[in-house]
């Protein structure tokens, strides 16, 4: 374990280096823990598809939270772009 933490003490400790940056990850997991209780309570999803989804779904409505814009207005301007094209 120590052999471990000295090879990565760098990104370990970038906290103390970068002004204002946390120490824990506490943002992180408060983000993802609203996924875990809806897939805990609706027992997930039924196909790896399903999963893909929900969770893409859940990372644009959190990156617009995140940068405070409104989700709705987002996801209707997503859904007006042209579709990508298949190379060929």
């Amino acid at each position: 374990m120590a052999k471990r933490l000295l090879r990565h003490q760098e990104e370990l400790f970038q906290f103390v280096l970068v002004p204002g940056l946390p120490a824990d990850n506490n943002l992180a997991e408060r983000s993802l823990r609203p996924l875990a209780v809806i897939r805990k309570i609706s027992g997930g999803t039924r196909s790896p598809a399903g999963t893909k989804t929900r969770l893409t779904l859940a990372s644009l409505l959190g990156t617009w939270a995140a940068r405070n814009l409104n989700p709705f207005i987002q996801c209707l301007a997503a859904l007006q772009q042209p579709a990508p094209t298949a190379p060929t």
